[in-house]
């Protein structure tokens, strides 16, 4: 009887353990700061595959995902590089403290035991150590520990988003599986690191590639650069409202036989190497950034450079016929990076370009001087359609060969859609 009474102390105890450690939850904090180019949505892990996805972006990790007790392990620095650098990870003793907008989890490797937001917890399924590495219950560490939505899918995946709509939204078995199977033409979604940078943050890659790509020979290429405030998503009519109703880029790559590479800055605001502060439209002075500004700046440059080596690498690029191509910031980005990467590239195509290049003194882009130059804007764009002719007729005291092409009715977002068969006419004429 005594035994009796203690087995149901203890076990009235170990619930009230468990009672107390689920009797908070943690407010989400979602992501603010920095403005990135992109933000991931979702992320699906595979129990048993290394591949996983950000939102559709594929990231290979260093250890394949190990299947839980209704969740799936994941290393830890595969999380902290996904969502770098919002998600810290410091090391003290035998404890870590993993903080990721605000939010605190202490855990102890290879134990149950955790601190969630100053809340004693314990987890269903421990964190363990495997080759020196720890791994995390992922499902439950972000939906407990940080408030993020986390979702079984079935057939072995898992997912993690800032909210339950955008997993269901996001998630196409066809698509993960066709990805799994190797699908390499059509749109490509990768993912890469600059090298040096320190956060070692996981940028996103889209690419086109036609139906028609032979490994075997050569192709053209495209770089796109996108403006402040979107992402490389821009350019498609699948997730740019504005161009639904114009024919899309890739029917054009697809035709022609182009690779469409689309880069990513690393701010919204990255410039692609103005590390100066160029001043933009009625601005009269150049801005003063800060050193850090400058540093960030000079990763969306880098950015640029480490998607296009990821491409080359996995894609026969005709790297005598590769073009750079830009919108508003992108279309200055490709001022600034042509003029700095002449060699790389066979012409440039900038459309709505808005510095002030009449408080310049002299030819700000000097090896550009024989660089065809085909300037696109729309007649109706918002910016002023008198800076951007100001700003062409500046650059053609320069520039040999240079030319502009106004896209009737075309505004801010659309005057580079509607200019698209002028644009690869003139691509054309390059080869």
């Amino acid at each position: 009887m005594k035994k009796l009474i203690i087995f149901l102390l203890a076990a009235v105890l170990l619930c009230g353990a468990f009672a107390s450690a689920e009797e908070f939850t943690v407010q989400p904090n979602p992501p603010k700061g920095i403005n990135y180019s992109y933000k991931y949505a979702t992320l699906i892990f595979k129990a048993g595959e290394s591949m996983s996805w950000m939102d559709k972006y594929i990231h290979m990790m260093a250890a394949p995902a190990e299947a839980a007790d209704g969740d799936v392990y994941v290393l830890l620095d595969e999380l902290k590089a996904m969502y770098a650098p919002d998600f810290t990870v410091e090391e003290a003793a035998d404890q870590l403290t993993l903080n990721h907008f605000g939010l605190t989890v202490t855990l102890n490797p290879d134990s149950a035991d955790a601190v969630i937001d100053g809340h004693a917890y314990t987890f269903k399924n421990a964190p363990k150590t495997v080759d020196g590495k720890v791994m995390v219950p992922a499902m439950e560490l972000c939906s407990v520990g940080f408030g993020t939505p986390a979702k079984e899918l079935g057939n072995g995946f898992y997912a993690v988003s800032y909210s339950t709509a955008e997993i269901t939204g996001r998630f196409d078995t066809n698509l993960y599986n066709g990805m799994i199977r190797g699908k390499n033409v059509g749109f490509v979604y990768l993912t890469y690191t600059i090298p040096d940078d320190p956060d070692q943050k996981i940028l996103p890659l889209r690419l086109y590639v036609p139906s028609n790509y032979d490994p075997e020979k050569p192709m053209r290429a495209i770089v796109l650069l996108h403006g402040n405030s979107v992402s490389m998503n821009y350019f498609y009519p699948d997730t740019q409202e504005a161009i639904k109703q114009y024919r899309g880029i890739e029917t054009f790559a697809e035709e022609y036989g182009y690779i469409l590479i689309s880069g990513t800055a690393y701010l919204v605001g990255g410039g692609y190497g103005d590390v100066d502060g160029m001043p933009f439209q009625d601005q009269t002075e150049w801005r003063n950034l800060s050193e850090y500004d400058k540093e960030l700046r000079m990763r969306s440059e880098k950015s640029v450079l480490s998607l296009m080596e990821l491409a080359f690498e996995r894609y026969n690029v005709d790297m005598d016929h590769l073009y750079l191509m830009g919108n508003s910031m992108g279309g200055v980005g490709t001022l600034f990076l042509g003029n700095k990467h002449a060699d790389m590239f066979d012409a440039i195509v900038p459309c709505a370009i808005m510095p002030n290049f009449s408080l310049i003194d002299g030819n700000p882009f000097p090896n550009l001087v024989d660089k065809p130059i085909l300037c696109c804007v729309g007649t109706e764009d918002s910016y002023g359609y008198d800076l951007y002719l100001a700003n062409y007729k500046i650059l053609e005291s320069y520039v040999n060969d240079i030319r502009f092409y106004a896209a009737a009715g075309g505004v801010h977002n659309t005057g580079w859609c509607i200019s698209l068969p002028v644009i690869f006419d003139f691509l054309n004429a390059q080869y």
